[in-house]
């Protein structure tokens, strides 16, 4: 019941179903491995606070609640349906982040320390280490922030004592690896700290940001081979970070 939605809430949702709604409606498969059923436009309200992603052909939406066990839903834009898919744990301290082709899920979530997962249907949560930096810095480890579409790369970030530093993971073997650092440290003895956000459907770009000398947070790009440059002709004190990628970069 529209009704009885928070205002803050109510836009989340019109704003995102609007949006995947008409995704779905447009699309006619063809440019897409999983045809979509075409229907009409429309707009639908979805009583689930947070929308976080959708899969690229546009046929789901990852969304989440904002509670202390943070339930996770899927939302097929061509039907209407509401699935209920799982749990990533407190949302003080827990996130679902990324949807992958296939459904896989990534995010963060708190067992004794919060770090990087990813979610399948057949697995559920799956923990991914921070091998650059085990130790990490108390209790945060690592997290994850995004899916190549075919599951095989996620991207974010570890924590590197207590900074913070871009790394990338292969799923299927769980290796992690930092991507190039960037930018500028707070303090000459210190690097600066870097968060990998979104990846390219085909895997060909990273995004995110880097700390500079004039923000704390500045766009960065990174390559495949894992080395790294800052966006040029931003104004330097307002930066900013990458937040989409195009699906070939």
């Amino acid at each position: 019941d529209a009704r009885r939605v928070s205002p803050v809430r109510l836009s989340q949702a019109l704003l995102f179903s609007a949006l995947i709604v008409g995704l779905a409606a447009c699309g006619d498969g063809s440019n897409s491995p999983v045809p979509v059923p075409e229907v009409e436009p429309s707009l639908e309200f979805v009583n689930v606070f947070q929308p976080v992603a959708l899969t690229p052909d546009g046929s789901t939406a990852l969304l989440q609640q904002y509670n202390a066990t943070g339930e996770f839903y899927f939302y097929r834009t061509a039907t209407g349906s509401l699935e209920l898919m799982g749990e990533v744990g407190d949302a003080s301290v827990s996130a679902v982040t990324g949807l992958s082709a296939d459904g896989m899920v990534t995010g963060f979530f708190f067992t004794d320390s919060i770090r990087a997962g990813v979610w399948t249907q057949a697995e559920g949560w799956r923990a991914l280490a921070n091998t650059a930096f085990p130790a990490g810095c108390d209790f945060n480890v690592s997290s994850a922030w995004d899916v190549s579409a075919d599951g095989a790369t996620v991207v974010g970030m570890l924590w590197d004592e207590c900074g913070v530093a871009a790394g990338r993971w292969d799923v299927a073997s769980g290796a992690g690896t930092m991507l190039q650092r960037l930018g500028v440290g707070f303090s000459p003895d210190r690097d600066p700290d870097n968060r990998a956000t979104r990846i390219a459907d085909d895997g060909s770009l990273i995004g995110g940001w880097a700390a500079t000398e004039f923000a704390g947070r500045y766009p960065a790009l990174w390559r495949p081979d894992g080395s790294g440059f800052l966006l040029e002709g931003l104004p330097p004190e307002e930066g900013g970070e990458v937040m989409a990628i195009s699906a070939d970069g």
